[in-house]
């Protein structure tokens, strides 16, 4: 993350800027269909202190993922993940934040048989969380709560739904509880 501007009161005129990248590549060992893989993620956020008190953000996130082997090739290269958020400072103990996701995009299921025919699978989630930390002198206590959706359409026929295709949906609920002691 980059700072944008001049720095006052440890804040930057003009906000943060931060770029991240994730990829991974390769083949898997032992496979008799020959699979290889190929991912990656970019994402850009901003940031902005908009009082001394509250502060916010958003991201997007494009990931472009593809596995093919002897029998299918998927392409997954058109997802979108958005990313809001916003950080409130009550006291300086007490720091509370929420966000709000919105991901949408597609893959193509390619099936290398004339026998199962290709696919498209749309797909969208949501997702909200809460999250908030206490600092008790040199400890500090974080907890963390959030909620996400997630939504598959394909097709649903029976002989040409595989594992990469159909109508699905899903529902994830993390809990998180964290303790930190500087040294």
């Amino acid at each position: 993350a980059l700072p944008l501007g001049p720095v006052r009161d440890d804040l930057p005129d003009y906000g943060n800027i931060g770029l991240g990248w994730f990829g991974r590549y390769g083949d898997w060992s032992n496979d008799p269909v020959n699979t290889s893989i190929d991912t990656y993620q970019g994402s850009l956020g901003y940031g902005k202190a908009i009082s001394e008190k509250v502060s916010l953000g958003y991201s997007l996130t494009y990931q472009n993922d593809t596995v093919n082997n002897d029998l299918q090739e998927y392409g997954s290269s058109n997802n979108w993940l958005h990313n809001l958020g916003v950080q409130y400072v009550d006291s300086k103990d007490l720091v509370w934040g929420a966000s709000m996701t919105f991901g949408h995009g597609y893959h193509d299921l390619q099936n290398l048989s004339s026998l199962i025919p290709d696919q498209r699978v749309d797909q969208f989630s949501y997702g909200i969380g809460t999250g908030v930390e206490y600092h008790m002198g040199s400890t500090t206590l974080g907890g963390g709560l959030d909620y996400t959706y997630y939504r598959n359409n394909g097709n649903n026929d029976r002989i040409s739904t595989s594992v990469w295709g159909g109508d699905s949906t899903g529902h994830a609920m993390n809990v998180r509880v964290g303790l930190e002691e500087r040294v």
